[in-house]
C-alpha cells in the first residue's frame, strides 16, 4: 500500500479559520476556487491561458 489515506482520492484543505469565520461549506467552496485559479494560470490551449 502506497498510500497512507483512506481512499486514494485527494483530500481538500480547509483553513480552519476561514471555516470558523464564514462556515465550513463556505470555507471549501472558495478553497476550490482559490485551487482552479491557480492551476489554470498554467493551462495554455491555442497560445492563450485558461
Amino acid at each position: 500500500m502506497s498510500s497512507k489515506l483512506i481512499t486514494p482520492e485527494s483530500p481538500l484543505l480547509v483553513p480552519p479559520l476561514l471555516a470558523a469565520e464564514i462556515g465550513l461549506e463556505e470555507a471549501v467552496i472558495l478553497q476550490q476556487i482559490h485551487y482552479y485559479c491557480q492551476i489554470s494560470k498554467h493551462i495554455k490551449a491555442d497560445g492563450r491561458r485558461w
